[in-house]
């Protein structure tokens, strides 16, 4: 966004677009996801919980997008990573802010940038991390062949 001839700043879905962008390569991995269901609006029972995740076998990287729509609930991730042989974590990031409705303006464009999601952890073949209510969240593994 901007002023004319003024100031500029990132709208709030700069972030998640970016990173998407920038780690999103290779093949997208068929995922079977179990979620909560939610309804509202016109919209009735859709997945509280969204997660698509893509392997690039040349950088030797997976990287797990999740959204959490549920506007009241953290989830859990929890997936099986076993099938992508030995992996490790290199990064896991969250987007959130307690109040849903926030935005960016031009005195306030950083008060949500991702931060690190502390609760990922990598368990006998299973990534587990906890996904903030109203979230978005990219977790990186590095797959060592």
């Amino acid at each position: 966004m901007t002023e004319p001839g003024g100031r500029a700043w990132k709208q709030t879905i700069f972030h998640p677009f970016a990173l998407t962008s920038r780690h999103a390569a290779g093949t997208v991995l068929q995922l079977a996801v179990e979620s909560p269901l939610l309804s509202g609006g016109k919209t009735a029972d859709f997945a509280a919980l969204s997660a698509v995740a893509t392997f690039d076998a040349k950088a030797g990287e997976a990287v797990v997008f999740a959204v959490n729509r549920s506007s009241a609930e953290d989830l859990t991730l929890d997936a099986s990573v076993a099938g992508l042989g030995n992996v490790r974590l290199i990064e896991a990031v969250t987007y959130d802010n307690k109040d849903p409705y926030w935005h960016a303006t031009a005195d306030d464009s950083t008060s949500v940038l991702p931060g690190e999601n502390v609760s990922a952890k990598l368990d006998d073949g299973r990534l587990t991390a906890v996904v903030p209510a109203v979230s978005w969240s990219m977790i990186r593994l590095a797959v060592e062949s």
